[in-house]
């Protein structure tokens, strides 16, 4: 019947937009990390080359 498509395709709507929501979170968290992860690699490199400078003084 008609109902029953427009049941059905309510959620597939609905289970579309948990997909999305869900989606843009992980890029949210993803961002977010990515930065972390970013600045953990600045300042392991900034120790590296302080580490090299104090080697090369010593």
């Amino acid at each position: 019947c008609c109902c029953c498509r427009l049941y059905r395709y309510n959620i597939t709507l609905i289970y579309y937009y948990h997909f999305l929501k869900r989606f843009r979170y992980a890029i949210y968290y993803y961002r977010i990390l990515k930065r972390i992860l970013n600045f953990f690699y600045y300042l392991y490199t900034i120790t590296i080359h302080s580490s090299a400078l104090i080697n090369l003084d010593n």
